[in-house]
């Protein structure tokens, strides 16, 4: 091993010592950061003070406005009160369906004419729909549109009609979703006079009776209209799934305590009129176009009911699609139709380059 000069010494001596000196230096300007950054900091709190202070005082001094209405909340996807909601949202849709019945002329002549031919076209396939799995008896009206709305609802809308398409005739049944416990809703109704509701189940043992696919879809197909609390209709599209979104089936809310004063005017305070007279529409969920399919009736229904079905089904379900942004030149074509036939046209409305060229063979 080498010895170490003097000189090398000193030299090993002065490069420590150059070190020692340069690490001081860092952590003295890492010091003084620390010092500035802190009183930074301590300024910006103290701005930041002053400006919640500022904006305090003006809030104190800003006059307050007292409100003549309850402030409306939204409980699952309803505001809180409903009634108020649906006289505004009817105020509307009265004025659409007024210019509705005036911008589209339906000839009840094609329409007689049109349900003979489907009922006719019925009977003679009468052996072949008994072979279909499906034992759809309904008479549907199709609206068709030119373009497809911006905006649209997945909350089914009751669509009002002169004759009921549920009845015990027809072996009706609907089930309802109530909140838990159940018992409660089951109690409060069971001395009521309702023969159409067969179901009460309370939305939480939904996952327990219902785990999966093939019970739901056993489920859907067992009741022909569904309804639920309104206060929890939000709460329903986990438990239930798509599979009551993608048929369509998803359930109307309903008031599971007391009648909606909006329908006091029609059944009074009573709870049993309430619930029998759901019944009476049928229920439209729309989604997003361009085709729109609704119930208007039954194949055993009167010829007769079925004209004044098709036609107000019409008037009464056109405007609630005309409120998402679409004018009546977008409405192309009304139908009706049975589940495996053909759709049978009642209205037509020829857009421009069809009437320059009906004009032009003219």
């Amino acid at each position: 091993m080498a010895v170490q000069t003097k000189a090398q010494q000193k030299k090993q001596l002065g490069q420590k010592a150059v070190e020692k000196k340069n690490k001081m230096q860092q952590q003295q300007e890492k010091q003084q950061k620390k010092q500035v950054q802190a009183k930074q900091d301590k300024q910006n709190k103290t701005k930041t003070k002053n400006v919640v202070s500022q904006q305090s005082k003006k809030i104190k001094k800003a006059p307050l406005i007292k409100a003549t209405e309850k402030k409306q909340q939204k409980i699952d996807g309803l505001i809180e009160n409903y009634s108020e909601f649906v006289k505004q949202e009817s105020a509307k849709y009265e004025k659409i369906k007024q210019n509705t019945i005036n911008m589209i002329k339906i000839d009840k002549e094609l329409v007689k004419t049109a349900v003979k031919a489907l009922l006719k076209y019925h009977d003679s396939n009468k052996k072949d729909n008994q072979l279909l799995e499906s034992n759809d008896d309904y008479i549907y009206l199709e609206i068709v549109l030119s373009k497809v709305p911006e905006k649209y609802s997945i909350r089914p809308i009751q669509i009002p009609l002169p004759t009921p398409i549920y009845s015990e005739e027809f072996n009706s049944r609907f089930c309802i979703f109530s909140r838990d416990p159940q018992r409660e809703f089951k109690n409060k109704i069971e001395d009521l006079d309702i023969p159409l509701i067969a179901k009460v189940q309370g939305y939480k043992k939904i996952p327990q009776k219902f785990p999966t696919h093939k019970d739901k879809h056993q489920l859907l197909y067992s009741y022909e209209q569904f309804f639920c609390d309104y206060k929890i209709y939000d709460l329903l599209r986990k438990p239930l799934g798509k599979l009551f979104y993608e048929r369509k089936r998803f359930p109307f809310p309903i008031d599971c305590d007391k009648v909606p004063e909006y329908l006091k005017e029609k059944v009074g305070d009573n709870y049993q009129n309430y619930l029998n007279d759901l019944k009476n529409y049928t229920y439209f969920q729309m989604g997003n176009g361009p085709v729109y399919t609704v119930k208007v009736g039954r194949e055993k229904m009167d010829v007769k009911d079925l004209v004044k079905n098709i036609i107000n089904g019409a008037y009464n379900t056109i405007p609630h699609i005309l409120k998402q942004k679409i004018d009546h030149a977008a409405v192309r074509s009304i139908s009706i139709k049975t589940y495996n036939s053909l759709s049978l046209p009642i209205y037509n409305q020829l857009n421009k380059e069809e009437l320059t060229q009906l004009k032009a063979s003219k």
